[in-house]
């Protein structure tokens, strides 16, 4: 049995790749959609956001943090995808704060990263009438079961 703080927010993602994509970049955009939020609480700087960590002078906590977020990202990727050709662009959040480009992140000076978010339409999932029954066994209603292997 596990308990779960109510401020626990469940998300589910698709990606989908081109072949010449490195798969890292699943990774890295995962990262980037957690970090996407500049007003987001963070624990240890006492629930301040990495925003309000600007506004209250603690840049240097601040600075620490990122790079210890980098060094995290860089080590998760080459664990799972071996070796690493291009690392995570940290430096779009940089910007946004006032901070020094980071020279870790690869073509730093002229990288630039974006993620678009796509909405599925509500009916690109079908779900095939003799498979309700297992959906079912396994808990799912047909409307959660479209949602969950979406």
């Amino acid at each position: 049995m596990h308990n779960i703080p109510v401020s626990v927010n469940f998300e589910h993602y698709y990606v989908l790749l081109s072949t010449d994509t490195p798969q890292c970049f699943s990774l890295y955009a995962q990262s980037r959609l957690k970090l996407d939020k500049l007003d987001l609480s963070i624990p240890q700087f006492d629930g301040l956001s990495s925003k309000e960590m600007v506004e209250s002078g603690r840049m240097d906590e601040l600075e620490h943090w990122l790079e210890q977020y980098e060094f995290n990202s860089y080590m998760i990727a080459r664990e799972l995808k071996g070796a690493i050709k291009h690392t995570e662009d940290f430096n779009w959040i940089r910007k946004d704060l006032g901070l020094p480009l980071s020279p870790f992140v690869s073509n730093y000076a002229t990288r630039e990263t974006s993620i678009a978010q796509t909405i599925r339409p509500k009916d690109a999932v079908k779900i095939i009438d003799r498979e309700i029954p297992y959906f079912k066994q396994l808990g799912f209603t047909p409307e959660t079961a479209t949602e969950f292997y979406g």
